[in-house]
């Protein structure tokens, strides 16, 4: 229901408008809860988030629990689908 209704582009802003790294690192957390589930949620809905994971990850900001939340909803994402696998490289 949350993303049907924008909540996922709600969030987003928040994560990449904020400086305070604690905000930033919930951001993740919240973000990862939302890209899972069975079944996983529409990648139309979730697309958005895809972005926002990898340049945390790759910008080197995220550690501990922030990484390893956005590592595990990339995870999550791809598990059992090869046409997500391929989106996501």
């Amino acid at each position: 229901m949350i993303l049907s209704k924008g909540g996922l582009e709600c969030l987003i802003r928040v994560i990449e408008n904020t400086k305070n790294k604690s905000v930033m690192q919930q951001g993740i957390w919240a973000l990862s809860n939302l890209c899972r589930g069975v079944p996983l949620p529409q990648y139309e809905l979730i697309k958005p988030a895809i972005s926002v994971l990898g340049r945390g990850i790759l910008s080197g900001v995220l550690e501990g629990d922030g990484l390893s939340d956005s590592l595990w909803a990339l995870a999550n994402h791809c598990e059992g689908q090869k046409s997500r696998i391929q989106r996501l490289v």
